[in-house]
């Protein structure tokens, strides 16, 4: 949308119809992944994953199986991610160059220069290249928890910032 706009593109009627559309579908997927989350309903989180697991498929991505409710007694928690099956292909190498040219266009006009006190759009988009290249490693044993992938983001775009900023 951004490069769109930036060309001065033109969106017709169609088009910002199926986008709010898609956005009308991400919202409710969120509030029924959220729901059955909180009432630890795992037939009804299955239901509302179903779209992103058949949006997987398209993509050749490994789906993986959902925690189930009784994994812990608190019900779900960012612990109870099963872990990373033994074999997970790598992503398709076009796949890859579309995340990575999508996510340069978004970063640098994201929240995180201006966290890591990173200025100018030469310095922004040197952080997001930083984080990017950091975080293409190969694939962990397991699929690491809500918590860890913060600690990961910190370390990733602290790493980086510190790397681009002046000494004092």
């Amino acid at each position: 949308m951004l490069r769109l706009r930036s060309d001065g593109a033109q969106i017709d009627a169609a088009q910002l119809e199926d986008l709010q559309t898609s956005k009308r579908i991400a919202a409710q997927m969120a509030a029924d992944v959220s729901t059955a989350i909180a009432s630890a309903d795992d037939a009804a989180l299955s239901r509302a994953m179903a779209p992103l697991f058949a949006c997987d498929k398209v993509f050749g991505f490994t789906s993986l199986p959902l925690p189930k409710a009784d994994a812990s007694s608190k019900g779900y928690s960012p612990n109870t991610i099963p872990p990373r099956p033994k074999f997970d292909p790598p992503l398709p190498p076009d796949v890859m160059k579309s995340y990575e040219r999508t996510f340069m266009e978004g970063c640098p006009h994201g929240p995180a220069p201006a966290k890591y006190r990173v200025q100018g759009e030469a310095n922004s988009t040197a952080l997001c290249q930083c984080a990017l290249d950091a975080s293409t490693g190969p694939a962990h044993d397991r699929i690491p928890t809500f918590q860890e992938l913060d600690e990961m983001a910190e370390k990733l775009y602290g790493g980086c910032a510190k790397n681009l900023k002046t000494p004092r």
